[in-house]
């Protein structure tokens, strides 16, 4: 499993190595999960996309289904604390 901070940095290590599955959120600083998607579509259009965000609409579901997401999801609307 590999993580990244970004979408830049997911980006760069997608340029660096073939992933059979990526989750990317769609609300990100510098690099939105819709680009990311777009272009993973270029360096490696087999990899399997799921988006995820917190930010649900039935707009950005669309959008994400037809630039090629498997699937979409909602971010829990809960936050659990921390226990003490």
């Amino acid at each position: 499993m590999t993580a990244a901070a970004n979408g830049v940095q997911g980006m760069q290590q997608i340029q660096e190595q073939a992933f059979d599955l990526v989750i990317t959120d769609l609300v990100m600083p510098s690099m939105d999960g819709f680009k990311v998607m777009d272009d993973l579509r270029v360096h490696n259009p087999e990899t399997v996309v799921v988006a995820i965000t917190g930010y649900v609409s039935a707009e950005s579901a669309i959008k994400a289904l037809r630039k090629g997401a498997y699937d979409y999801l909602a971010k829990s609307a809960t936050r659990r604390r921390p226990r003490v």
